[in-house]
Protein backbone atom coordinates (compact mmCIF):
# COMPACT_ATOMS: atom_id res chain seq x y z
CA UNK A 1 0.00 0.00 0.00
CA UNK A 2 1.26 3.26 -0.63
CA UNK A 3 2.13 5.86 1.52
CA UNK A 4 -0.40 8.63 0.47
CA UNK A 5 -2.94 5.45 0.71
CA UNK A 6 -2.07 4.37 3.97
CA UNK A 7 -2.39 8.22 5.30
CA UNK A 8 -5.76 7.50 3.91
CA UNK A 9 -6.95 4.41 5.06
CA UNK A 10 -5.72 5.67 8.87
CA UNK A 11 -7.96 8.69 8.72
CA UNK A 12 -10.44 6.68 7.20
CA UNK A 13 -10.38 4.55 10.23
CA UNK A 14 -9.95 7.29 12.96
CA UNK A 15 -13.00 8.97 11.48
CA UNK A 16 -14.98 5.74 12.02
CA UNK A 17 -13.54 5.67 15.57
CA UNK A 18 -14.79 9.01 16.22
CA UNK A 19 -18.48 9.14 15.09
CA UNK A 20 -18.77 5.44 16.70
CA UNK A 21 -17.72 7.13 19.86
CA UNK A 22 -20.00 9.93 19.66
CA UNK A 23 -22.61 7.55 18.55
CA UNK A 24 -22.04 5.65 22.02
CA UNK A 25 -22.14 9.23 23.50
CA UNK A 26 -25.23 9.95 22.30
CA UNK A 27 -27.37 6.51 22.61
CA UNK A 28 -25.53 6.77 26.76
CA UNK A 29 -27.30 10.27 27.36
CA UNK A 30 -30.44 8.75 25.90
CA UNK A 31 -29.86 5.52 27.80
CA UNK A 32 -29.58 8.37 30.95
CA UNK A 33 -32.70 10.41 29.87
CA UNK A 34 -34.73 7.10 29.50
CA UNK A 35 -34.26 6.09 32.34
CA UNK A 36 -35.51 8.80 34.33
CA UNK A 37 -38.70 8.18 32.09
CA UNK A 38 -38.95 4.85 32.94
CA UNK A 39 -38.07 5.59 36.53
CA UNK A 40 -41.34 7.74 36.64
CA UNK A 41 -43.55 5.16 35.55
CA UNK A 42 -42.49 2.67 38.19
CA UNK A 43 -43.87 5.22 40.41
CA UNK A 44 -47.11 4.16 39.06
CA UNK A 45 -50.26 6.40 40.44
CA UNK A 46 -50.06 8.73 43.48
CA UNK A 47 -52.10 9.50 46.33
CA UNK A 48 -51.86 12.64 48.28
CA UNK A 49 -51.56 13.32 52.01
CA UNK A 50 -52.89 16.54 51.92
CA UNK A 51 -54.00 18.97 54.72
CA UNK A 52 -51.88 17.33 57.10
CA UNK A 53 -48.46 17.99 57.41
CA UNK A 54 -49.02 21.06 55.38
CA UNK A 55 -50.83 22.91 57.81
CA UNK A 56 -50.28 26.71 58.48
CA UNK A 57 -50.94 30.09 59.97
CA UNK A 58 -52.43 28.06 62.92
CA UNK A 59 -51.11 30.55 65.37
CA UNK A 60 -50.27 27.89 67.55
CA UNK A 61 -47.12 27.93 69.79
CA UNK A 62 -44.64 25.23 69.80
CA UNK A 63 -47.34 22.58 70.45
CA UNK A 64 -46.55 18.77 70.14
CA UNK A 65 -45.97 17.80 66.23
CA UNK A 66 -49.20 15.93 66.07
CA UNK A 67 -51.16 19.11 66.99
CA UNK A 68 -50.30 20.90 63.37
CA UNK A 69 -50.99 17.79 61.97
CA UNK A 70 -54.98 17.63 62.95
CA UNK A 71 -55.30 21.16 62.93
CA UNK A 72 -57.70 21.07 59.38
CA UNK A 73 -59.22 18.19 60.95
CA UNK A 74 -57.81 15.17 59.91
CA UNK A 75 -56.23 12.48 61.86
CA UNK A 76 -52.94 11.48 63.40
CA UNK A 77 -51.12 10.19 60.65
CA UNK A 78 -51.15 6.32 61.22
CA UNK A 79 -49.10 3.32 60.10
CA UNK A 80 -52.14 1.50 59.42
CA UNK A 81 -53.50 4.45 57.17
CA UNK A 82 -50.28 4.12 55.00
CA UNK A 83 -50.88 0.73 54.88
CA UNK A 84 -54.48 0.87 53.34
CA UNK A 85 -53.19 3.40 50.60
CA UNK A 86 -50.85 1.04 49.17
CA UNK A 87 -52.94 -2.51 49.92
CA UNK A 88 -55.25 -0.06 47.81
CA UNK A 89 -53.05 -0.22 44.59
CA UNK A 90 -51.06 3.16 44.87
CA UNK A 91 -47.56 3.15 44.69
CA UNK A 92 -46.60 6.56 45.59
CA UNK A 93 -47.29 8.90 48.17
CA UNK A 94 -47.12 12.29 48.51
CA UNK A 95 -46.49 14.40 51.72
CA UNK A 96 -47.06 18.13 51.62
CA UNK A 97 -45.17 19.77 54.43
CA UNK A 98 -45.01 23.32 55.73
CA UNK A 99 -42.00 24.29 57.72
CA UNK A 100 -42.28 28.11 58.40
CA UNK A 101 -44.22 27.27 61.18
CA UNK A 102 -41.40 25.40 62.13
CA UNK A 103 -38.24 27.36 61.89
CA UNK A 104 -36.35 29.91 64.24
CA UNK A 105 -35.45 33.11 63.30
CA UNK A 106 -32.36 31.64 61.96
CA UNK A 107 -34.38 29.36 59.68
CA UNK A 108 -33.20 25.88 61.68
CA UNK A 109 -35.91 23.51 61.90
CA UNK A 110 -37.54 22.08 64.95
CA UNK A 111 -36.28 18.68 66.00
CA UNK A 112 -39.99 17.25 67.13
CA UNK A 113 -41.10 18.50 63.91
CA UNK A 114 -38.63 16.83 62.22
CA UNK A 115 -38.76 13.62 63.79
CA UNK A 116 -42.48 13.75 63.35
CA UNK A 117 -42.02 14.18 59.26
CA UNK A 118 -39.24 11.25 59.10
CA UNK A 119 -41.84 8.85 61.07
CA UNK A 120 -44.52 9.40 58.19
CA UNK A 121 -41.96 9.14 55.49
CA UNK A 122 -40.52 5.74 57.27
CA UNK A 123 -44.18 4.64 57.34
CA UNK A 124 -44.52 5.30 54.13
CA UNK A 125 -40.96 3.45 53.04
CA UNK A 126 -41.90 0.62 55.04
CA UNK A 127 -44.86 -0.14 52.65
CA UNK A 128 -42.92 0.24 50.02
CA UNK A 129 -44.40 3.27 48.95
CA UNK A 130 -42.21 5.79 46.65
CA UNK A 131 -42.43 9.03 48.54
CA UNK A 132 -42.01 12.75 47.87
CA UNK A 133 -41.58 15.87 50.45
CA UNK A 134 -41.62 19.51 49.81
CA UNK A 135 -42.12 22.62 50.84
CA UNK A 136 -45.76 23.55 51.14
CA UNK A 137 -47.18 27.17 52.09
CA UNK A 138 -43.68 27.94 52.48
CA UNK A 139 -44.09 31.56 51.22
CA UNK A 140 -40.97 32.47 51.71
CA UNK A 141 -40.40 31.36 48.18
CA UNK A 142 -42.30 34.59 46.83
CA UNK A 143 -40.88 35.18 43.63
CA UNK A 144 -39.53 38.64 42.96
CA UNK A 145 -35.94 40.36 42.13
CA UNK A 146 -36.98 42.17 45.94
CA UNK A 147 -37.21 38.74 47.48
CA UNK A 148 -34.77 36.57 45.35
CA UNK A 149 -31.78 36.92 47.98
CA UNK A 150 -33.43 35.87 51.05
CA UNK A 151 -35.34 33.46 49.24
CA UNK A 152 -32.36 31.78 47.78
CA UNK A 153 -30.40 31.58 50.95
CA UNK A 154 -33.77 30.28 52.93
CA UNK A 155 -34.34 27.72 50.36
CA UNK A 156 -30.10 26.74 50.86
CA UNK A 157 -30.80 26.44 54.68
CA UNK A 158 -34.06 23.97 54.75
CA UNK A 159 -32.91 22.12 51.85
CA UNK A 160 -29.94 21.48 53.81
CA UNK A 161 -31.28 20.29 57.08
CA UNK A 162 -33.79 17.99 54.94
CA UNK A 163 -30.90 16.77 52.66
CA UNK A 164 -29.13 15.71 56.08
CA UNK A 165 -31.54 13.89 57.64
CA UNK A 166 -32.50 12.32 54.72
CA UNK A 167 -28.81 11.53 52.84
CA UNK A 168 -29.34 7.55 53.58
CA UNK A 169 -32.81 6.80 51.82
CA UNK A 170 -32.38 5.82 48.81
CA UNK A 171 -34.44 6.23 45.15
CA UNK A 172 -37.85 5.43 47.33
CA UNK A 173 -37.30 8.97 48.60
CA UNK A 174 -38.19 11.95 46.32
CA UNK A 175 -37.67 15.44 46.84
CA UNK A 176 -39.71 18.46 45.62
CA UNK A 177 -38.32 22.04 45.54
CA UNK A 178 -41.32 24.33 46.03
CA UNK A 179 -45.57 23.96 45.71
CA UNK A 180 -46.98 26.48 43.30
CA UNK A 181 -44.83 29.50 44.05
CA UNK A 182 -46.58 32.14 42.59
CA UNK A 183 -47.07 36.49 43.33
CA UNK A 184 -49.86 35.89 45.90
CA UNK A 185 -52.55 38.33 46.87
CA UNK A 186 -51.54 40.35 43.02
CA UNK A 187 -53.88 40.24 40.04
CA UNK A 188 -50.78 37.62 38.49
CA UNK A 189 -51.22 35.12 41.05
CA UNK A 190 -52.97 32.28 39.39
CA UNK A 191 -51.96 32.80 35.97
CA UNK A 192 -48.81 32.12 34.00
CA UNK A 193 -46.67 34.49 35.64
CA UNK A 194 -44.60 37.86 35.09
CA UNK A 195 -41.41 37.32 33.09
CA UNK A 196 -39.77 38.32 36.73
CA UNK A 197 -41.54 35.45 38.55
CA UNK A 198 -40.60 32.56 36.28
CA UNK A 199 -36.77 34.50 36.05
CA UNK A 200 -36.88 34.25 39.78
CA UNK A 201 -38.25 30.48 40.36
CA UNK A 202 -35.94 28.86 37.81
CA UNK A 203 -32.88 30.80 40.02
CA UNK A 204 -34.97 29.06 43.17
CA UNK A 205 -35.01 25.96 41.38
CA UNK A 206 -31.58 25.92 40.35
CA UNK A 207 -30.60 26.51 44.06
CA UNK A 208 -32.29 23.67 45.32
CA UNK A 209 -30.81 21.19 43.15
CA UNK A 210 -27.19 22.65 43.42
CA UNK A 211 -28.26 22.55 47.28
CA UNK A 212 -29.01 18.83 47.49
CA UNK A 213 -26.81 17.57 45.10
CA UNK A 214 -23.74 19.04 47.34
CA UNK A 215 -24.84 17.26 50.35
CA UNK A 216 -23.60 14.25 49.51
CA UNK A 217 -24.73 10.90 49.82
CA UNK A 218 -27.77 9.57 48.04
CA UNK A 219 -28.29 13.13 47.53
CA UNK A 220 -26.18 13.45 44.76
CA UNK A 221 -28.02 10.81 42.84
CA UNK A 222 -32.02 11.54 44.08
CA UNK A 223 -34.58 12.54 41.76
CA UNK A 224 -35.59 15.77 41.84
CA UNK A 225 -38.86 17.50 41.07
CA UNK A 226 -39.03 21.37 40.29
CA UNK A 227 -42.05 22.97 39.16
CA UNK A 228 -43.32 26.13 36.87
CA UNK A 229 -44.76 28.78 38.11
CA UNK A 230 -47.89 28.25 40.49
CA UNK A 231 -47.18 24.44 38.86
CA UNK A 232 -48.84 26.04 36.36
CA UNK A 233 -49.53 23.65 32.73
CA UNK A 234 -49.93 26.38 30.90
CA UNK A 235 -48.26 27.02 27.53
CA UNK A 236 -46.71 30.41 29.02
CA UNK A 237 -45.47 28.55 31.74
CA UNK A 238 -44.29 25.66 30.20
CA UNK A 239 -41.89 26.95 28.06
CA UNK A 240 -40.83 29.39 30.67
CA UNK A 241 -39.22 26.70 32.87
CA UNK A 242 -35.46 25.74 32.66
CA UNK A 243 -34.22 22.43 33.34
CA UNK A 244 -31.03 22.39 35.27
CA UNK A 245 -28.19 20.07 33.62
CA UNK A 246 -29.00 17.34 35.56
CA UNK A 247 -30.12 13.76 34.01
CA UNK A 248 -32.40 13.52 37.36
CA UNK A 249 -34.70 16.41 37.23
CA UNK A 250 -38.49 15.52 36.95
CA UNK A 251 -41.27 18.35 36.45
CA UNK A 252 -44.18 18.89 38.45
CA UNK A 253 -47.28 20.12 37.96
CA UNK A 254 -51.02 20.79 38.72
CA UNK A 255 -54.08 20.48 37.04
CA UNK A 256 -57.40 20.59 37.64
CA UNK A 257 -58.74 20.88 34.14
CA UNK A 258 -61.25 22.04 33.40
CA UNK A 259 -61.33 24.03 35.29
CA UNK A 260 -65.07 24.61 35.88
CA UNK A 261 -65.72 20.89 36.58
CA UNK A 262 -63.11 19.82 37.87
CA UNK A 263 -62.38 22.52 40.36
CA UNK A 264 -64.94 25.55 40.64
CA UNK A 265 -67.40 24.77 43.42
CA UNK A 266 -69.68 27.07 41.42
CA UNK A 267 -69.25 25.51 38.13
CA UNK A 268 -70.83 22.77 36.37
CA UNK A 269 -70.84 18.98 37.41
CA UNK A 270 -71.46 17.74 33.66
CA UNK A 271 -68.47 16.68 31.37
CA UNK A 272 -68.51 14.79 28.16
CA UNK A 273 -65.58 13.03 26.21
CA UNK A 274 -67.02 13.12 23.37
CA UNK A 275 -67.97 17.15 23.66
CA UNK A 276 -64.31 18.71 22.25
CA UNK A 277 -64.66 22.07 24.65
CA UNK A 278 -64.70 19.68 27.20
CA UNK A 279 -61.58 17.89 26.36
CA UNK A 280 -59.51 19.86 24.47
CA UNK A 281 -57.26 21.58 27.79
CA UNK A 282 -56.14 17.99 28.69
CA UNK A 283 -55.66 17.33 25.36
CA UNK A 284 -53.11 20.44 25.10
CA UNK A 285 -51.85 20.03 28.04
CA UNK A 286 -50.63 16.59 27.24
CA UNK A 287 -49.41 17.13 24.05
CA UNK A 288 -46.87 20.27 25.30
CA UNK A 289 -45.94 17.94 28.20
CA UNK A 290 -44.83 15.45 25.37
CA UNK A 291 -42.90 17.70 23.13
CA UNK A 292 -41.66 20.12 25.69
CA UNK A 293 -40.60 17.90 28.44
CA UNK A 294 -41.09 13.68 27.37
CA UNK A 295 -40.18 13.82 24.07
CA UNK A 296 -36.63 15.16 25.54
CA UNK A 297 -35.97 12.01 28.18
CA UNK A 298 -37.61 14.95 30.99
CA UNK A 299 -40.24 13.20 33.00
CA UNK A 300 -43.69 15.03 33.94
CA UNK A 301 -45.57 14.27 36.99
CA UNK A 302 -49.17 15.87 37.65
CA UNK A 303 -48.53 16.07 41.26
CA UNK A 304 -51.97 17.04 41.95
CA UNK A 305 -54.70 16.32 40.15
CA UNK A 306 -58.60 15.82 40.61
CA UNK A 307 -62.16 16.57 40.22
CA UNK A 308 -64.05 17.95 43.18
CA UNK A 309 -67.28 15.57 44.16
CA UNK A 310 -70.14 17.63 43.17
CA UNK A 311 -72.41 14.22 43.68
CA UNK A 312 -71.46 13.27 40.22
CA UNK A 313 -69.96 10.21 40.44
CA UNK A 314 -70.53 8.98 36.82
CA UNK A 315 -68.79 12.17 35.14
CA UNK A 316 -65.78 12.12 37.61
CA UNK A 317 -65.22 8.96 36.54
CA UNK A 318 -65.47 9.39 32.72
CA UNK A 319 -63.52 12.36 33.10
CA UNK A 320 -61.18 10.54 34.85
CA UNK A 321 -60.96 7.54 32.59
CA UNK A 322 -60.20 10.12 29.73
CA UNK A 323 -57.30 12.11 31.51
CA UNK A 324 -55.82 9.13 33.03
CA UNK A 325 -55.44 7.27 29.96
CA UNK A 326 -53.97 10.49 27.85
CA UNK A 327 -51.66 10.47 30.58
CA UNK A 328 -50.55 6.76 30.70
CA UNK A 329 -50.05 7.88 26.35
CA UNK A 330 -47.72 10.37 27.01
CA UNK A 331 -46.10 8.66 30.31
CA UNK A 332 -46.97 11.20 32.81
CA UNK A 333 -47.51 10.20 36.45
CA UNK A 334 -50.66 11.36 38.28
CA UNK A 335 -51.17 11.97 42.20
CA UNK A 336 -54.49 12.24 43.15
CA UNK A 337 -55.12 15.58 45.48
CA UNK A 338 -56.98 14.12 49.23
CA UNK A 339 -57.49 16.91 51.67
CA UNK A 340 -59.03 14.32 53.69
CA UNK A 341 -61.19 16.28 56.68
CA UNK A 342 -64.64 14.32 58.03
CA UNK A 343 -66.27 16.32 55.80
CA UNK A 344 -69.59 14.70 53.70
CA UNK A 345 -70.67 15.06 50.36
CA UNK A 346 -69.80 18.01 48.05
CA UNK A 347 -67.01 20.65 46.81
CA UNK A 348 -64.87 17.66 48.03
CA UNK A 349 -61.66 16.08 46.78
CA UNK A 350 -61.83 13.40 49.47
CA UNK A 351 -62.11 9.59 48.80
CA UNK A 352 -60.34 8.40 51.67
CA UNK A 353 -61.64 8.06 54.63
CA UNK A 354 -58.71 8.29 57.25
CA UNK A 355 -60.60 7.95 60.18
CA UNK A 356 -62.24 4.64 59.38
CA UNK A 357 -59.57 3.83 56.52
CA UNK A 358 -62.50 3.04 54.15
CA UNK A 359 -62.82 4.20 50.68
CA UNK A 360 -65.46 6.50 49.78
CA UNK A 361 -65.39 6.45 46.59
CA UNK A 362 -63.72 2.88 45.64
CA UNK A 363 -64.54 3.22 41.95
CA UNK A 364 -62.50 6.09 41.83
CA UNK A 365 -59.85 4.76 43.26
CA UNK A 366 -59.71 1.20 41.31
CA UNK A 367 -59.53 3.43 38.02
CA UNK A 368 -56.48 5.58 39.41
CA UNK A 369 -54.69 2.07 39.90
CA UNK A 370 -56.31 -0.09 37.52
CA UNK A 371 -52.80 -1.24 35.25
CA UNK A 372 -53.72 0.19 31.73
Amino acid sequence: MGQRRWIFYKIAIFLVVVLVAAGSIHLSNEMKKNEAIVFVEKMGVGWNLGNTLDTTNTGLKKEEAHVYEMYWGNPKTTREMIKEIHDAGFSTIRIPITWKEHMDEDGKIDADWMKRVHEVVDYSIEEELFVIINTHHDDWYYPSYENESQAIEKMKRVWDQISAEFIEYDDYLLFEAMNEPRLIGTEDEWTTGTNEAQIVINHLNQAFVRTVRDSGGYNSERYLLIPTYCASGKSGALEALEIPDDRRIIVSLHQYIPYDFALNDDGTDKWNSDEKTDTEEIDDLMTNIKELFVDKGIPVIISEFGAVDKENLEERLEWLSYYKKKADTEKVMLIWWDAGGDEKKGSSFRIFDRYTLQWIYPEIKDLLTRKS
